[in-house]
Order: structure tokens, then C-alpha cells, then sequence
């Protein structure tokens, strides 16, 4: 279902996008503007770790606790962690807790957006992150992985700006305001279908759901032309 739903947006959108009009551009961050080879298993493998840290109960434990929210094997309608963290055994405030200061890391084969690429973007279109990652953690992410944030106009994340989690609705609904144009002239690029195009598809924004950077900077291309 999950390879349908891409397949069919981005067939939908790349024959689209000089008919959308598009002006802001918004970007999730892992597993969007970086990624790897085994960056879903690393995923899985650091939820795991982290149901046994915050639950005291053994590995066999936790990947039935996995098996039961649906979180086997990487899937981009995946349902967000704020909906599943009682069927892993922990609430959303602690889950916050350990993920901000155990954040998700990878650190091999890492692949990042083309700098030039983005820079080009934001001469052309009015460009966003939006991540519940922490802003202080996403930094760090960013230099390390040679993501230039000064390729966005604006970076919406945890822990910055007053904010202090990050709901991508509301945050979408935000910049839509505070742009103050139709939202049909949004396009959000994101790895998970529930979390991060839903929110701006059912405000009237379009989406493209990707699988990993080499696709982004494709889309970047496609989007300098229109």
C-alpha cells in the first residue's frame, strides 16, 4: 500500500508541478534531507533500544511490543509515535524525554541533500524544515552530515522559537497564516506518509513522499525547471 501511494504521487506530481504554482516548499529532516542504505533498520533498532531502556524489559519484550504497534519493518504509513507509544509501553512525555537526549544518529553511509541544489531552491521558492527533532540536536545532525541550514528561510523545530514540541499540523497551518497564500501553493517533502504530507494534504497543500535523498535532489531538479 505504502509503494502505491508513492508511486502514485509522485507519477501525479511529475506531471503536475508547472500546473501547482507553487510557492513555499516545505522539508522534513531524517531521513529526508540525509539518509542512508540501512537508516529504516537503524530506526527500528533505535526504538527497540529505547523500549528497553524506558521500560526495563528484555529485547524479546520490546519487538513484541513493536510487533503489536505495527512498527516490524519500516513503513511509510507508519502511524506517529504520539499514537502508538501506549501499545510500546510508555507515554508520549517520556518518550520525548528520552529522544531528545538519546536522539536518533546514524552515523554510516550517510548521504546528504546537494547543497547547490537547495541553495538554487531558495532563490525560487520560500523554503522550511519542519521536525519534531530538537533544535539543538538538528544542528548538530546538520553540521556533521554537511547540511547547510542557510539554505531555508525559516527552520520550525523542538525546543526553538518558543516551541516547545513540534505538531505538524498546527506548525503547518502556521506558515500557511503567516504567508498569507492559498494553500495550494504548498508543497511538503517528507519520508511518512501520516506524519508529514497528511497534515499539509488535508489542509489543501500537495505532498510528494520520498524514499530517500537521491530522490529529493530529483525533485529539486524538476522543481528548478517548472
Amino acid at each position: 500500500m505504502a509503494m502505491l501511494i508513492y508511486k502514485c504521487m509522485k507519477m501525479f506530481l511529475a506531471n503536475k508541478l508547472n500546473k501547482l504554482q507553487l510557492s513555499h516548499i516545505i522539508f522534513d529532516f531524517d531521513k529526508t534531507l540525509y539518509s542512508s542504505k540501512n537508516i529504516n533498520n537503524e530506526y527500528l533498532n533505535y526504538i527497540c533500544t529505547a523500549i528497553i531502556n524506558m521500560c526495563d524489559v528484555n529485547k524479546k519484550t520490546a519487538r513484541d511490543r513493536m510487533k503489536n504497534a505495527g512498527f516490524v519493518k519500516y513503513n511509510k504509513n507508519m502511524s506517529r509515535m504520539r499514537d502508538s507509544s501506549a501499545k510500546l509501553g510508555f507515554s508520549i512525555e517520556d518518550w520525548d524525554k528520552y529522544r531528545k537526549k538519546n536522539f536518533f544518529y546514524p552515523k554510516e553511509n550517510i548521504v546528504s541533500v546537494d547543497n547547490n541544489l537547495l541553495k538554487k531552491i531558495k532563490k525560487k521558492y520560500h523554503t522550511y524544515i519542519v521536525t519534531t527533532e530538537t533544535y539543538k540536536n538538528l544542528v548538530i545532525k546538520s553540521k556533521n552530515y554537511q547540511i547547510d541550514l542557510n539554505n531555508f528561510h525559516k527552520i520550525y523545530a523542538s525546543e526553538y522559537n518558543g516551541i516547545a514540541n513540534i505538531e505538524k499540523t498546527t506548525i503547518y497551518q502556521k506558515i500557511i497564516n503567516e504567508a498569507n497564500v492559498s494553500p495550494s501553493r504548498f508543497l511538503v517533502i517528507g519520508d511518512r506518509y501520516v506524519v508529514d504530507l497528511v497534515p499539509l494534504l488535508n489542509l489543501g497543500g500537495s505532498a510528494i513522499l520520498i524514499k530517500n535523498v537521491k530522490e529529493v535532489n530529483k525533485i529539486l531538479l524538476k522543481l528548478l525547471k517548472v
